[in-house]
């Protein structure tokens, strides 16, 4: 069998070529991080590093911060570091602890780590990770109870078993969570039913939540019972519900356009307003026709009476 010398040289010179290439390669592993930082967390911001070359070494290490992009800051570059290390000796680069304000732009950064030798690079490191600093706020965030999953009427007094239900508007398609008492709601879309199953009085919280904005919790009360009383069932009474029946009676909870009653009482008010005008102003009139009358007649008494001597 017959051997070819060059092949066999080759062969060797690339197998030193590659072990010599891989062992001077330097290990890099980040230190460990969250996904996620708020205001008030730290961020310490390092590297670990092994030197598995096969002789003592050293290293230069460059790191730098990149901010999100619409943040118009430019990138954070730390001061250059050396490091010697022997074979498979380990060593922490320290980075700095970013203080996260809440004035810092929310999205994606980057801690970058090269280690370079005689200014050629070996080895890079790219951790990202999410700042939620400058948070929005639910500013149009309200709940409504009523009596039906559109929320056409609102009302906080249901008898037991009546569908009630609780609505979020403003809430940015964030995650809400919801308790009434000791339930959990389950909401979808916005709109969670209510229990009634057992009569008395139920606070619901309502908190949202999202990403980039301030948490955010409102709360309201509502009323179970067993049986609407029979003074409640009477109209134009004060119970939380627009009867809008023409009875005679004004509902107060209705505004003067939803109850016919309201408007006729309205009216009422007008003709009485007028008639008692009408009355004042007749009787100012006669006082003046009297007064009138009065000083005429004292002036003709006074031209009879009036001697000459």
């Amino acid at each position: 069998m017959i051997i070819n010398t060059k092949m066999v040289g080759m062969l060797c010179f690339l197998s030193i070529l590659i072990a010599y290439t891989c062992s001077v390669y330097a290990l890099l592993e980040p230190c460990e991080l969250n996904e996620t930082y708020t205001a008030g967390d730290t961020i310490r911001l390092c590297a670990n590093l092994i030197n598995t070359y096969n002789g003592t070494k050293y290293f230069d290490i460059e790191q730098v911060i990149v901010y999100p992009e619409e943040s118009g800051l430019p990138v954070l570059i730390l001061p250059p570091t050396t490091i010697s290390l022997t074979p498979n000796e380990k060593a922490i680069i320290k980075g700095i602890d970013l203080n996260v304000y809440k004035t810092m732009k929310t999205g994606e950064y980057r801690y970058i780590v090269k280690v370079l030798d005689a200014g050629k690079e070996l080895e890079r490191l790219i951790v990202p990770f999410y700042i939620v600093g400058t948070l929005q706020t639910f500013d149009d965030l309200e709940i409504h109870i009523c009596k039906d999953a559109k929320c056409d009427q609102q009302k906080t007094v249901f008898v037991v078993d009546e569908d009630a239900y609780v609505k979020v508007i403003g809430y940015e398609n964030g995650s809400i969570e919801g308790y009434a008492n000791d339930v959990i709601l389950d909401f979808n879309g916005g709109v969670a039913k209510l229990p009634t199953y057992e009569k008395g009085e139920y606070e619901v919280m309502v908190s949202v939540s999202k990403i980039g904005y301030e948490n955010k919790t409102l709360t309201m009360r509502y009323k179970v019972i067993e049986n609407l009383p029979m003074i409640e069932k009477k109209h134009g009474i004060k119970d939380g519900i627009c009867d809008r029946i023409n009875d005679g009676v004004c509902d107060p909870d209705c505004l003067p356009e939803f109850d016919p009653d309201c408007a006729k009482e309205e009216q009422e008010k007008v003709r009485g307003l007028l008639y008692y005008t009408m009355i004042i102003i007749l009787a100012c009139s006669m006082l003046l026709i009297f007064l009138k009358l009065k000083k005429r007649k004292t002036q003709i008494y006074g031209k009879e009476f009036n001697f000459k001597y």
